[in-house]
């Protein structure tokens, strides 16, 4: 599995995860959900990215703080 194959299937999970949290707690039109999704999605992964990219420069507990 390629690093964007990885990345794809990745998004998804997170994004699958995030739009059940997002449905449940959110009266919101489906647009607006998916943009949410989308917004959540794309910056964890960004963190994720970044983190790994770095060297992980600080743990976990710091990254999420």
């Amino acid at each position: 599995m390629g690093n964007g194959a990885l990345r794809n299937r990745l998004y998804d999970i997170i994004a699958q995860t995030v739009t059940e949290v997002i449905v449940v707690k959110s009266e919101n039109s489906a647009f607006s959900n998916s943009v949410t999704t989308h917004f959540l999605t794309s910056g964890f992964i960004g963190v994720l990215e970044w983190w790994i990219n770095n060297s992980m420069p600080c743990n976990v507990q710091e990254t999420t703080e």
